[in-house]
């Protein structure tokens, strides 16, 4: 038996009531990056490494099998990794040690199981404590087979899962958050179960499927070689509390994403999905076919689905930084005239500081979501799922603005500040849109202004342990569409995350 202490709180400024601040940002994201937000310990230093050295190839896979893809990345990065600053090879040592059991999978070609449980406790400002303990498990095999759940438990804490849960005694929720079989061998990868769909430039602000809407159960196919990789997903969506239709509608969403890597600093995707059910409706054989452009297929049925098609660009400079961008169009219009399009785009920027070098990043982004992006004339057809979109995470009629700094005057020790700008009109997904036409000045209505500034330190003096602290201010103008109304305050939390990894090889 192995024993190995692991796994930094998940983007811990995510914790706090301030990750808005941080969720905007869209910090360190790559556009191929991994989606699903277990790994999201992994994430976090995989995101600032990539930015500092090459990293050449998809990293999309889903949940454990994309461990295996950034372990394989570590294993191919220039043998003169010892001139890397010491920043860089303390990040790229974290990624080692986080990935020991896949690496010892890869060498001796023998099953591994792993188990992960942690604890999160956190104290906030106003608020009641947070606890939330997770137990994860995870097994490979040589055939080329993975096998994952996790379950997590919260007090407090009920908008930390990943799916709608039941209270227990008001405050205590618990839930199997995501999990699942994958199957993966040479070009071919196959998954079926729960799982999140994060496409586009940013994992945490991307428009078509941003990752941050409760995990689907699904079915993913990827097809592909290290430079062109399709994805396919079809998913049955789970109904919400409030949903304004009948209990016997059906929702389905099918979605496809083509990516091409162009070189060493260019990578380029086009997505489209369609969001379609009713009553009785089942899966539709067209919208199954992995190959067969939505678009057409819907035009060819005169259907009234939900049609999407988007596409985001990535470019790169190791040892600089990173721009990237994301369109998203929602029921593309031939005719624009009679029914305009409704537009959202992004767009996101990192740069390495030159006067501080790999200790140092600066970020910074700008979204604008149209009003009425993510909506549809049928409600069941909205794309909501448990009635949060699956794109955007501040919905439809809204723009946002973030930046953001972050320092390491220690490895073990990092300091952030960041201010962002949210503007948000009265539209909203489930507005009626009974009348085509030419749509309302953007942002709709009186127009709800928030500024925000945060600041927070993670330390983390054990590789099993983190301790986080956040201060921030906010105020908001014509606070919910209301004219007038304002508030502000002062937001204060503490948080502290353990976690312990047990794994074993073995035939």
């Amino acid at each position: 038996m192995r024993h190995s202490l692991s796994r930094l709180l998940k983007a811990i400024c995510g914790l706090a009531p301030l990750s808005a601040c941080c969720l905007v940002c869209g910090f360190g994201v790559a556009i191929a990056g991994p989606t699903e937000s277990g790994t999201d310990w992994v994430c976090r230093y995989f995101d600032q490494a990539r930015l500092l050295v090459p990293a050449e190839g998809f990293l999309a896979a889903t949940a454990p099998p994309e461990r295996l893809d950034i372990l394989r990345w570590l294993e191919e990065l220039d043998p003169g990794e010892a001139g890397y600053p010491a920043r860089t090879r303390w990040l790229l040592a974290m990624l080692r040690q986080e990935l020991a059991p896949e690496a010892a999978f890869r060498a001796a070609g023998k099953p591994v199981w792993v188990a992960d449980a942690g604890l999160d406790l956190q104290a906030l400002r106003g608020s009641k404590p947070v606890a939330e303990s997770r137990v994860k498990f995870w097994f490979y095999a040589p055939s080329g087979l993975t096998m994952w759940t996790s379950f997590q438990a919260t007090a407090n804490a009920a908008d930390r899962h990943r799916v709608e849960t039941r209270p227990w005694r008001e405050r205590w929720h618990a839930s199997f958050s995501r999990g699942g079989i994958g199957y993966s061998r040479g070009s071919l990868s196959i998954f079926a179960g729960r799982d999140e769909a994060g496409w586009g430039a940013s994992r945490d602000t991307g428009l078509l499927f941003a990752g941050g809407a409760p995990a689907m159960d699904l079915v993913k196919l990827g097809v592909g070689t290290r430079r062109v990789l399709l994805t396919a997903l079809h998913s049955q969506l789970r109904p919400g509390r409030s949903d304004p239709w009948g209990a016997g509608v059906r929702r389905f969403v099918a979605a496809h994403r083509l990516e091409v890597l162009l070189g060493r600093h260019w990578d380029v995707a086009l997505s489209e999905a369609v969001l379609y059910g009713g009553e009785g409706r089942t899966f539709e054989p067209g919208y199954l076919n992995p190959l067969a452009p939505l678009y057409a297929e819907q035009w060819n049925t005169y259907r009234n689905d939900n049609l999407f098609v988007g596409g985001d660009v990535r470019f790169s400079l190791p040892g600089r930084g990173e721009l990237r961008a994301e369109v998203v169009i929602d029921d593309f219009q031939i005719d624009p005239d009679s029914e305009p399009n409704e537009v959202g785009f992004g767009i996101w920027a990192d740069a390495i500081n030159p006067w501080l070098g790999d200790r140092s990043v600066v970020s910074c982004s700008y979204v604008r979501v149209a009003n009425r992006t993510y909506g549809h004339a049928i409600a069941w057809n909205r794309f909501v799922q448990e009635g949060q979109v699956m794109g955007f995470p501040g919905g439809p009629d809204g723009d946002s603005f973030c930046a953001r700094s972050t320092w390491a005057p220690w490895n073990s020790v990092e300091v952030a500040a960041g201010y962002s700008l949210t503007r948000r009109g009265e539209g909203r997904v489930d507005d009626s849109q009974d009348q085509p036409g030419r749509r309302t000045k953007f942002p709709s209505g009186v127009v709800e202004t928030e500024h925000r500034l945060a600041a927070d330190v993670a330390w983390r003096p054990l590789y099993s342990l983190d301790i986080h602290g956040c201060v921030g201010w906010s105020s908001t103008h014509n606070a919910g569409n209301t004219d007038g109304r304002t508030r502000s305050g002062i937001e204060l939390s503490v948080a502290l995350a353990y976690d312990l990894r047990v794994w074993q090889s073995g035939d």
